[in-house]
């Protein structure tokens, strides 16, 4: 990788191939939760959006810190709270006022436990706890489940600014200068360590390896990963590569596999294990072949 402190010019905002790609994912997961016959395994949207948050989040932090030379912490998060804390207490408290009229009074304590673990962000932990089968029957009944995801995401930006900071050597006490090629580094480590967790946690201990965020950070720093390749081809090294990009074929590839993912998967798999690749290859292919 360049290592070169060059600010990062990515352009997060109403990028096309990134709006689309995040309505995909959505668009999986709604049809998996509608059962939707032939895109059984359309939960692989979620990895795609594990995918797409690591190379946004990784993009704007770099950009900061990049630019301003500083990383501003407060307003990170206060736009993270301000961006999804707001909606997600209206669902919660809506679906409250539902599941107060449609459910029993048992299941009503139960979900009142898991709306309150939703409202801190660690409903993943409630449910990876109690192993809950995300995909069994019974569990669609359970109010609070598909906020799952957005505990992941809200731990993963809890963490992974100052990961990256240290990875790229932002402070002087660290006694190297800022590379590029050191965050490459830090990155591929956390993606080796966390999918090594994530296949042991799908042979022994599925509910943890869904659930919860170590066993998906590999999602996140391919992400992240994607946005430092996206530079270093940018940067002229690989103009073989480079000349591919831009033509449609790394994005058709993408979405070739992730509707693979989505036809082919079901709910009897250990997911998501190395099953997760997949999908979230796919969407590495799909934001490659647009500038970053």
């Amino acid at each position: 990788m360049n290592g070169s402190n060059a600010p990062t010019s990515v352009s997060l905002a109403h990028r096309p191939d990134v709006q689309s790609l995040r309505a995909l994912a959505v668009g999986l997961v709604v049809a998996a939760h509608a059962r939707v016959p032939w895109l059984a395994g359309g939960f692989v949207g979620v990895d795609v959006f594990f995918v797409l948050s690591g190379y946004l989040i990784t993009g704007l932090i770099l950009r900061d810190f990049e630019l301003h030379g500083r990383f501003d912490a407060g307003n990170f998060y206060a736009r993270r709270l301000k961006r999804l804390l707001p909606a997600l207490l209206l669902v919660i408290a809506a679906a409250g006022v539902v599941g107060s009229v449609s459910t029993s009074p048992q299941q009503q304590v139960s979900d009142a436990v898991a709306g309150q673990a939703a409202a801190v962000w660690l409903s993943n932990f409630h449910f990876a706890t109690r192993s809950i089968d995300y995909f069994a029957s019974d569990a669609q009944g359970i109010l609070f489940l598909h906020t799952w995801s957005l505990a992941v995401e809200e731990q993963f930006y809890l963490v992974w600014p100052w990961l990256l900071l240290f990875s790229y050597g932002f402070w002087k006490w660290q006694g190297a200068p800022r590379s590029r090629r050191r965050l490459a580094a830090g990155l591929a480590a956390v993606f080796a360590l966390s999918l090594l967790l994530a296949l042991v946690w799908a042979r022994d201990d599925p509910a943890s390896g869904f659930y919860l965020m170590p066993g998906r950070a590999w999602e996140f720093a391919l992400g992240a990963l994607t946005l430092l390749l996206q530079r270093h081809l940018e940067s002229g090294h690989c103009p073989r590569l480079e000349a591919l990009r831009g033509r449609s074929l790394f994005n058709a590839a993408g979405i070739a596999l992730i509707a693979i993912a989505a036809i082919t998967y079901s709910e009897n798999l250990r997911y998501p294990g190395a099953w997760a690749l997949l999908p979230c290859l796919g969407a590495v292919l799909v934001l490659l072949d647009a500038p970053a």
